[in-house]
């Protein structure tokens, strides 16, 4: 694999980035077979932009940050398996052992605070692999200041997947739909040299393959506590 990089930015709250890759990998090494698919291309671009304590409206907002990737990866790039990263897997729940081809992806992540503790988020994007698989993604999420110096956050994530497969038995192609639907709600408190940690997850997961339909629903509450005086309990 041979990777080069570019990195410009033009004032200290803007980055734009480039990478482009490009593999080589020859599975008949003694062989002239297949020699056309030996060769693959990956190209990621990335925006960042921030800004901190500016005027809007007549106040002083906190913070606003945007950031946006675009990927585009050919059949045949074969990539260390250390650049795909985890978020990738937990974010879009993708199965492990699916299939990928010429595949473009995009997202953007934006953030704005008006206030300190208090934000708005909005996520999209999407994949999409030629002739093997398209997905979707939305993420909103709000923070709000609670008691002092707790706050209270509330997510929620829907993702959709279209999956096709073909049938060797029967000779036809397949549509695999899934879809899942993920809301949390977490609380962050600390008084007096104790924090709290506590949140409550549901999730729930669809399938869908000709007349077959399956529903999973996934509840997890988790509960931290931790002190000076003591290391902290879990539940």
């Amino acid at each position: 694999v041979i990777a080069t990089d570019l990195s410009f930015a033009p004032s200290g709250n803007l980055r734009l980035q480039a990478e482009y890759a490009k593999s080589l990998k020859d599975l008949n090494t003694l062989s002239n077979l297949d020699e056309d698919d030996n060769a693959g291309e990956a190209l990621v671009t990335s925006f960042n932009f921030q800004q901190k304590d500016f005027s809007f409206l007549n106040s002083v907002w906190a913070l606003i940050k945007s950031q946006a990737s675009l990927s585009i990866t050919s059949n045949n790039f074969s990539s260390l398996s250390r650049i795909t990263p985890v978020e990738r897997q937990k974010n879009w729940n993708l199965p492990l052992n699916l299939k990928s081809g010429n595949e473009r992806s995009f997202e953007i992540n934006n953030q704005i605070s008006p206030k300190d503790k208090f934000s708005l988020n909005f996520d999209f994007g999407f994949i999409k692999s030629d002739g093997y698989f398209s997905a979707k993604r939305e993420n909103y999420g709000i923070t709000l200041p609670f008691f002092f110096s707790g706050k209270i956050d509330l997510h929620r994530q829907k993702i959709k997947i279209n999956e096709i497969v073909f049938d060797s038995t029967a000779a036809i192609k397949l549509n695999n739909k899934r879809s899942q639907s993920r809301n949390q709600l977490s609380w962050q408190q600390f008084i007096k040299g104790v924090g709290v940690n506590s949140s409550f997850e549901k999730e729930e997961n669809q399938a869908q393959t000709l007349n077959s339909f399956a529903t999973q629903i996934v509840k997890k509450f988790k509960l931290r506590v931790a002190g000076d005086n003591f290391k902290g309990t879990s539940l």
